[in-house]
């Protein structure tokens, strides 16, 4: 199934994990997410909810390919204010379920951008009829 971010609640969420983990705006980092809620919706799509995110760890942080100074600064990101809304890329799973996303690329840049690629994991965890929310980070 693909994925969609659910609501700007769940954007929230992500945000403040990704201000705890030291990531800043217009940068390009990889890191792990522990503990993401996938449901099912209508029509066989996703819908992807932070609000059980237990982690986010940052694992690598990315430069850019314009000049040296600019490499430098974006790689680090700046101050400026993180997107009203998430986007998730490249993310299907099999069953809806409590999910870690690791090493997937995350860019707060326009959007705050999940991006599931091919050196990236992704580890079911547990289902949603489990009593427990917490599912453990890693």
């Amino acid at each position: 199934m693909k994925a969609r971010v659910a609501a700007l609640p769940q954007n929230k969420k992500l945000v403040n994990a990704m201000k705890a983990a030291g990531v800043r705006h217009n940068s390009t980092v990889r890191a792990d997410i522990g503990n993401v809620r996938i449901e099912t919706t209508p029509g066989g799509t996703g819908a992807v909810f932070f609000c059980n995110l237990r982690a986010l760890e940052v694992k690598k942080s990315f430069r850019t390919r314009i000049a040296e100074a600019i490499k430098r600064f974006s790689a680090q990101g700046d101050d400026g204010a993180f997107a009203n809304e998430a986007t998730i890329n490249g993310l299907t799973v099999e069953q809806p379920g409590f999910y870690n996303l690791r090493n997937v690329e995350l860019s707060p840049n326009g959007s705050n951008t999940v991006t599931v690629d091919e050196r990236s994991e992704i580890q079911f965890v547990g289902s949603l009829e489990e009593s427990s929310l917490y599912r453990g980070a890693f």
